[in-house]
């Protein structure tokens, strides 16, 4: 498995950014600067390149809101 973990790759607009990838698969998260990575204001995306094709956005619940935790991105279910 690889795995690479970027705490803080950007800041666009003041926003706290975060990337993982592990294998085929990469999420993303953003919040409000100053986030803990445990808080509920995440925004987090998850893009699926395992299939080799097309990498649809992905959210937990199908939805795309800053109220998910960093730190659950793994055991949510995305759709």
């Amino acid at each position: 498995m690889t795995r690479i973990l970027i705490p803080s790759i950007i800041e666009p607009q003041g926003a706290s950014t975060r990337l993982e990838i592990v294998d085929d698969i990469i999420y993303t998260g953003t919040a409000v600067p100053g986030s803990f990575t445990a808080d509920p204001v995440w925004l987090i995306t998850k893009l699926d390149a395992t299939d080799g094709g097309e990498y649809p956005e992905l959210h937990p619940d199908g939805k795309a809101s800053f109220t998910n935790i960093w730190d659950d991105r793994v055991s949510l279910i995305y759709s």
